[in-house]
């Protein structure tokens, strides 16, 4: 049988700026962890919420952000970090990949 996969959306919005334009997003947040039935939904959902949407929700990215402040913001370079931040944060769980989603229109996806 295969492995079962557990993802927990989260909501946020946050700006940054290129060049002297400044641009706001609403994004939705995928993560997707290897399902077991020791699986805390409740804490997995707290770790995530406290380690990453609260610091990011409401924020300039590369100004507000430490985590960020010397990164260029681009979809993929959220994931990047995003990824390396909760690898660290949800565990035991094991991360198995995130998506992206901007506007509900665009969605950039990671997965093993």
């Amino acid at each position: 049988m295969k492995k079962a996969l557990f993802t927990k959306l989260f909501y946020f919005s946050a700006s940054f700026s290129h060049g002297r334009e400044v641009h706001g997003h609403n994004y939705t947040l995928g993560v997707t962890v290897e399902y077991s039935p020791k699986l805390d939904e409740a804490l997995l959902a707290q770790k995530i919420q406290t380690s990453l949407i609260d610091k990011i929700h409401s924020r300039d990215l590369g100004l507000d952000v430490d985590f960020l402040k010397k990164i260029p913001i681009s979809d993929y370079n959220l994931l990047k970090v995003f990824s390396a931040v909760l690898a660290r944060e949800i565990r035991p769980a094991r991360l198995h990949g995130l998506f992206l989603e901007r506007d509900g229109r665009t969605r950039l996806s990671t997965g093993k």
